[in-house]
């Protein structure tokens, strides 16, 4: 049977790098310390939360239409209960410079799933 690593990323260093734990993998200790090393070698494309997201200004993206008509949805009701929620992670976009605020004539309405993680409700939009 072939042992698969489960590297976890347990929580940063003090100069902000990911600590990694392989504590609970059946892996020589030898092989451990060179993928432990390796993963080290390479912090910045490992996410450290949910909103950790990575960034680049090699390619340049664009989003090629068939009819370039500007069009805007009309926005769907969000449940009073979910409202606060919704403000809150729209909040946390913006402060992570994930969305930012836009007078496009291109819109569409932000859609909330609720899915069940664990013992919590969480929401995406």
């Amino acid at each position: 049977m072939p042992m698969t690593p489960s590297a976890q990323v347990d929580s940063q260093t003090s100069d902000g790098k990911p600590s990694f734990n392989l504590d609970d993998s059946p892996m020589p200790e030898e092989w451990k310390i060179r993928i432990r090393d390796k993963l080290n070698s390479i912090p910045g494309i490992f996410a450290l939360d949910e909103l950790s997201f990575g960034h680049t200004t090699a390619v340049k993206h664009t989003i090629r239409l068939q009819d370039e008509t500007p069009f805007k949805e009309r926005s769907r009701p969000i449940p009073p209960s979910d409202r606060e929620a919704v403000r809150q992670h729209l909040r946390e976009l913006l402060d992570a410079s994930v969305i930012r605020e836009s007078e496009s004539p291109f819109a569409s309405p932000v859609v909330v799933v609720k899915r069940k993680r664990k013992d919590q409700t969480m929401h995406r939009l």
